[in-house]
């Protein structure tokens, strides 16, 4: 038992070695402490010293990290005159002292704490729907968050088998991802959530790129959602609200598109060849190999604007279908495809669109560069990780990973070896 000093003549109170965090006499765990030194001289008030075996002078108060129980209970008793006391609080000392009807320090535990903080980090990991913007947001009655996710990795790895998409997972529960068309693609956002009124909630949001294109993959991943059972079938409410869609202006609804159909009649000569030289398709059936490098030059040009070169790329593929003989005898084509998927490039649909016509060429015995496997190699491996392209200082943009270019650059290897 540690004893106040004898300096102190009012303030004989015998304090204890160890102090219980509960009422309850065989809890083994004990608060031990140093408090701080008094400086009161006067009044009759005092606050106690140090206590504990290895109480030092210092005035830094420490607490035992582990808290468990009941409500702790600090206190310390005179046995002589029945006086007790609380800490941290100063007290008179003496005949006149009020006893506390309950402890100025209470703190209540759980026995099961562990376990509750266990709870709290898992859920967590599971974001809360926050019924922002509720048009992007499909509720699930059937599955929780965890089911909900590994239905959509299935479904995602399927289209990205199929050559459609690319995926990334952003943290447990958001998935970036690439849905490429044939003229161009866009980025998406998948977000799954806990919720309130229903087990999990799906968001997809478009991040950039073509609408239209979104919409596809958007219809696409909905529908294998209802398929497998994921998310309630939403085309029905879609359709009715369609249906009795009114055009205004005192104008009936609009027809159902399923209702209309073409005029077998219409033919080409209906059409002013004098006035609407729009509709002539301007193609040429006398194709040579003049045109085609041309073509090749346009298409590979990055320096064009984005739609310019997007759209000679698509042209220099349709060609290219058609005109094999030609297009594999230019020299050099496969080289001049190949360095223009350079380090500065980022345009993942121009890049898988480069490298299939590589491809093609590789197929139809193109001449092969010698260098054509270590470059693709090296893409290969640029675009199997995190793209990272560095503005300036503190300035960078992020390129997820993209498997339709990875798959793009195994199949010219394997056709290499």
């Amino acid at each position: 038992m540690a004893q106040e000093s004898s300096n102190n003549n009012n303030n004989n109170v015998s304090i204890p070695d160890q102090i219980s965090w509960t009422k309850n006499e065989k809890e083994k765990e004990v608060y031990r402490g140093t408090m701080i030194q008094s400086t009161l001289q006067s009044n009759n008030f005092g606050i106690a010293r140090s206590f504990g075996k290895n109480a030092a002078s210092s005035e830094a108060i420490s607490i035992s990290s582990e808290i468990s129980g009941g409500a702790i209970d600090i206190s310390f008793n005179d046995p002589g005159t029945g006086i007790k006391s609380s800490y941290p609080s100063i007290q008179p000392i003496g005949n006149k002292f009020e006893k506390p009807q309950a402890p100025l320090l209470e703190v209540v535990g759980d026995t099961n704490i562990n376990n509750i903080n266990d709870k709290i980090l898992n859920n967590d990991k599971i974001p809360q729907y926050d019924n922002i913007q509720p048009q992007y947001a499909h509720h699930s009655q059937s599955l929780d968050p965890i089911k909900m996710k590994e239905t959509l990795i299935q479904i995602l790895s399927e289209l990205e088998q199929n050559g459609d998409v690319d995926y990334y997972e952003k943290s447990p529960f958001v998935f970036a991802g690439r849905a490429y068309g044939t003229y161009d693609y866009c980025e998406f956002l998948l977000n799954i959530f806990s919720d309130e009124s229903s087990d999990s909630v799906v968001e997809i949001r478009r991040s950039c790129g073509e609408s239209f294109q979104f919409a596809n993959i958007e219809s696409n991943l909905l529908k294998q959602l209802t398929k497998q059972g994921a998310i309630d079938n939403e085309d029905d409410d879609d359709e009715d609200d369609l249906s009795s869609f009114d055009f205004g202006f005192g104008f009936d609804s609009l027809p159902s598109l399923d209702t209309m159909t073409l005029d077998s009649n219409f033919t080409e000569t209906d059409i002013d060849d004098d006035n609407n030289d729009d509709f002539k398709t301007g193609y040429d059936d006398t194709f040579d190999a003049n045109q085609a490098n041309e073509l090749l030059q346009s298409a590979v040009n990055t320096e064009s604007m984005r739609d310019v070169l997007r759209s000679d790329i698509i042209y220099l593929n349709q060609q290219m279908a058609k005109n094999e003989d030609i297009f594999k005898n230019i020299p050099d084509i496969i080289s001049t495809i190949n360095n223009a998927i350079t380090d500065q490039s980022y345009d993942c649909w121009a890049i898988k669109m480069y490298l299939g016509m590589i491809s093609k060429l590789i197929s139809c015995k193109a001449t092969i560069p010698t260098n054509l496997l270590q470059s693709i190699e090296h893409i290969k491996l640029r675009w199997s990780h995190i793209v990272i392209n560095q503005i300036t200082s503190g300035v960078k943009f992020e390129f997820y990973p993209s498997q339709q270019i990875v798959r793009n650059c195994d199949q010219i290897i394997q056709s290499l070896k």
